[in-house]
């Protein structure tokens, strides 16, 4: 197997054209005298690629893990030579290599791009750059409307901005935000909530048809993820819907980060989930299994009991479908055991 053709700046892969996409193999790679460290102070093992910029634009770079293996990092860079690259952008907010990330190219700017992975990996990925495309509902005069109990909206908010005259509420700073409106089909206690996609999101809901007439109706930025109330970054409120009333929903990135999006409406007076009751092992080779009574989307966090009142958190389950379900203990066998559980909402 050949070393990789681009481990040196200066043999650096020339990319062209908008939407260029090109065979990242590490196989080989090394660092250089005088390259900076890409995700720490010491250099790893990289390879290296150079684009020039057509014309000013939001771009989005993109590089898919290897199956089985760590995300690398990516880096672009301003600059000739090693000792005079500025970083521009990368995919380490956090510290945790993402897939894609943004930033923005300047007509004629020719940029280098770093991918770093462990000395002595042989990954093939594959390296892609595109245009981003502003999301038709970036602005509060282009919001979706949002439909359907149970059926959540897809989103990147990849290119978003926060646009003169949004609320600016207590809490984190936030940006790139998405809008929606949702219209109450019937009076009760509504429950909305943002999950999936790994960005930290701020959820809110206004009453009022114009930015400069909103008034706010609930705000969250952390639901609670689990029994240990760790946040996952997701976002849950609830409030009194009025039937006929459109509500205002704004979805925005914590520190101004962009990500994907998944907004649901749960439901109306949605109930708590019921432990309907529990289905014993009629031999040796079965386990035991609860039933479980709730609504599509709801999460149920499950506790187990042998020792009375001391209990332990073993798992959690997000139902599928409304109604009755039955969830199976595979936790360690036990004469006799009890159950709890917690739901949300």
């Amino acid at each position: 197997q050949e070393p990789s053709e681009n481990d040196r700046f200066d043999a650096a892969v020339e990319l062209k054209g908008l939407t260029p996409s090109w065979p990242a193999w590490m196989y080989g790679a090394t660092s250089e005298p005088g390259e900076p460290g890409h995700m720490g102070a010491t250099p790893r093992a990289s390879c290296w690629w150079r684009w020039t910029a057509p014309r000013t634009l939001d771009m989005l770079v993109s590089l898919p893990p290897a199956p089985g293996f760590n995300k690398p990092a990516i880096v672009v860079y301003r600059g000739e030579t090693l000792g005079s690259l500025v970083r521009v952008a990368d995919n380490l907010d956090g510290g945790v290599p993402a897939e894609a990330f943004s930033f923005r190219a300047e007509a004629g700017v020719t940029y280098r791009i770093a991918v770093e992975d462990e000395p002595g990996m042989a990954d093939q990925y594959r390296l892609s750059l595109s245009p981003i495309k502003l999301p038709a509902n970036d602005s509060f005069a282009g919001r979706l409307p949002l439909t359907g109990m149970g059926r959540p909206e897809a989103a990147s908010s990849l290119g978003a901005t926060l646009e003169p005259g949004e609320p600016e509420l207590d809490g984190p700073r936030v940006g790139a935000s998405l809008w929606w409106s949702w219209r109450a089909p019937a009076s009760g206690w509504a429950t909305l909530r943002t999950q999936g996609g790994g960005l930290d999101t701020r959820l809110a809901v206004f009453k009022g048809t114009t930015l400069a007439t909103l008034q706010l109706v609930a705000v969250n930025d952390d639901a609670e993820a689990g029994p240990f109330g760790v946040s996952s970054g997701n976002s849950q409120v609830g409030f009194a819907a009025q039937e006929g009333v459109t509500y205002q929903i704004q979805v925005a990135g914590v520190a101004g980060r962009p990500g994907l999006i998944q907004l649901e409406w749960l439901g109306l007076d949605i109930p708590p989930v019921r432990l309907i009751g529990v289905v014993p092992p009629v031999s040796d080779f079965d386990l035991p299994q609860l039933r479980l009574r709730g609504t599509k989307g709801q999460q149920v966090w499950i506790y187990v009991s042998e020792e009375l009142p001391y209990w332990n958190y073993i798992d959690t389950m997000t139902f599928s479908t409304s109604g009755e379900t039955l969830w199976m203990d595979t936790s360690r066998r036990s004469p006799s055991k009890f159950y709890r559980v917690e739901s949300s909402p």
